[in-house]
């Protein structure tokens, strides 16, 4: 990559202050399991003045000779049981590695110096949405939803293929590693403390009947270690960057607009993989174009001994003939429905508070303790699943109506009791889920308005070009204050964005352009009058063309 300049990593080495490696330790989390020393984060951030100066020299030492202490390459290796019998075998198992904390917190501020540099010179050309700072999973999962949405408005082909690699750090090759630093241009002596970070290791395992002797570890790069997601990241650039170079028949969100002047070719958002750590997915317009990428990757894969679970690879498309299953598709935890219909996902919330009200129902719990397993364990995963799904204040009582139930039997209430007696703080604080899906769908959407990341700017733009096309609406959506004429559509209601809009109208917030840019435009069509002010809701109805 000759574009990058080797100068831009001038600073990546230099000897830390103590002020940098007092915050560092201060960022670092409590209550986690320390290494084979014991030490843990809690006592470090309680270190006095004299033992932090010794502890930076040793630090500072380890930046100058590009090299860590031999014990440091000693950790514990933990077994998290899968659902099915493990069989002895510790790839069944879901490994932890449980390192020395004074080598996390040293990684941890190498890794600050390196993330800030990649992202601030646009580095990883790829696009995976994770490893650096700011990287979140909101953004690849409304970008998929985006494009089915689009798929179904525009009766556009989509072919879908989630992929699934196992063991992904595991199956590093630190050969290959080395050269995809050295892609990126990194130094010579920082390429050199990455890697040794992963060589003459040596771990023993955690068991039911002690610790095992130790045994070295010779390929990988290790689960628990800070820097582990962005070296990932890296090591997959390379295939990521061949997927935007190489693109044969991606799918293209074009934005739609009222006005007859066609738009230009540069607003459109072209795609073809949507990828966070080791999640990937293929998305093209047509069969040809999804097997040249799989080839690409299958190739990449075979090269870097990448291990592919082929049995778990998931194909769904709007060009096939649909089954019960080939329909739905999950990506990041959040289940997607190729036609855009919401009945799965009602299905699976319902069943998920039904599950959760059937375990505690004869427990011995009080009626606080099961609000507090729903409000703190149900209900942040809901809140994940659903959060490009809108459900109507009906399905939301229909899905819960059972932990009403249970939490009214504990509480020894009657039956016929209200329900938003429960959601009262003065009350046991129940959380009322529609309301609290309507909070973070909006919240979501002015993450998205305000995103720092140029393609969610641009696909938010799209989102409200696609909604004043649909219905008719000669202004910005944003300005739109009242949406009962459309709300009883159908495409209305599949439209994750309008129905975000519309239900802000019942909050005290609302979003408004600050200004307008090529990547934030004027979406108000100057001297339009517009339909629906003409005509009765129900002429107006019948005259709009819904795709």
């Amino acid at each position: 990559m000759v574009s990058i300049l080797p100068t831009i990593y001038d600073s990546l080495l230099s000897p830390p202050f103590l002020e940098e490696w007092l915050s560092t330790i201060s960022s670092m989390p409590n209550g986690k399991a320390p290494g084979p020393s014991m030490i843990t984060y809690e006592m470090l951030k309680h270190l006095g003045p004299a033992a932090n100066a010794l502890l930076l020299i040793l630090i500072r030492k380890c930046f100058a000779s590009a090299d860590i202490p031999d014990l440091w390459r000693q950790a514990m290796f933990f077994p998290i049981p899968k659902p099915h019998e493990w069989h002895c075998q510790l790839q069944n198992t879901h490994p932890i590695t449980l390192l020395e904390v004074i080598r996390k917190s040293f990684v941890k501020l190498f890794y600050n110096r390196l993330s800030s540099i990649l992202a601030a010179h646009n580095v990883l050309t790829g696009g995976n949405f994770a490893g650096l700072p700011g990287g979140t999973c909101c953004n690849p999962i409304i970008t998929l939803k985006s494009i089915i949405h689009d798929a179904n408005c525009t009766k556009s082909p989509l072919w879908i293929l989630s992929q699934d690699i196992s063991k992904a750090f595991d199956s590093v090759h630190l050969t290959m590693l080395k050269f995809a630093l050295e892609r990126i241009r990194l130094p010579a002596s920082a390429v050199k403390l990455i890697l040794s970070l992963f060589m003459n290791r040596s771990n023993r395992v955690f068991t039911a009947h002690g610790d095992t002797p130790s045994y070295q570890v010779y390929i990988g790069i290790d689960q628990g270690e800070v820097i582990s997601p962005l070296l990932w990241v890296i090591y997959i650039d390379p295939l990521l960057s061949v997927l935007k170079k190489e693109m044969m028949d991606p799918y293209v969100l074009r934005p739609l607009s009222l006005l007859l002047t066609p738009l230009d070719d540069n607003s459109n958002l072209v795609i073809n993989n949507l990828v966070f750590m080791d999640d990937s997915t293929l998305i093209s317009s047509s069969k040809s174009g999804l097997e040249h990428m799989l080839s690409i990757t299958e190739e990449f894969y075979a090269l870097n001994n990448t291990s592919a679970n082929h049995y778990k690879y998931v194909l769904i498309s709007n060009s096939l003939p649909l089954t019960t299953t080939s329909n739905i598709s999950p990506f990041l935890g959040v289940w997607f429905n190729i036609k855009g219909s919401r009945d799965f996902v009602k299905k699976q919330i319902a069943s998920e508070c039904n599950s959760f009200a059937a375990t505690p129902r004869l427990a011995k719990l009080s009626a606080k303790q099961v609000v507090y397993l729903y409000n703190t364990v149900l209900i942040p995963k809901l809140e994940y699943r659903m959060q490009v799904t809108h459900l109507s204040d009906r399905d939301c009582y229909a899905a819960t109506r059972l932990v009403h139930s249970l939490v009214k039997q504990k509480a020894n209430f009657s039956h016929a009791l209200p329900n938003p007696i429960l959601y009262l703080s003065q009350a046991l604080g129940l959380v009322n889920l529609s309301s609290h899906l309507t909070q973070c769908h909006v919240n979501n959407l002015f993450l998205m308005a305000n995103s720092t990341t140029s393609f969610i700017q641009r696909l938010f733009v799209y989102r409200l070009m696609l909604i004043q096309f649909q219905f008719l609406i000669p202004v910005s959506p944003l300005m739109v204050v009242d949406w009962s004429l459309w709300s009883n559509m159908i495409a209305f209601n599949s439209d994750y964005i309008a129905c975000t809009l519309a239900s802000m109208i019942s909050t005290p917030f609302r979003l408004q352009h600050t200004s307008f840019t090529s990547t934030s435009p004027d979406l108000t069509l100057p001297g339009h009058t517009s339909l629906y002010s003409c005509m009765s809701p129900k002429t107006f109805k019948a005259c709009l063309k819904v795709f």
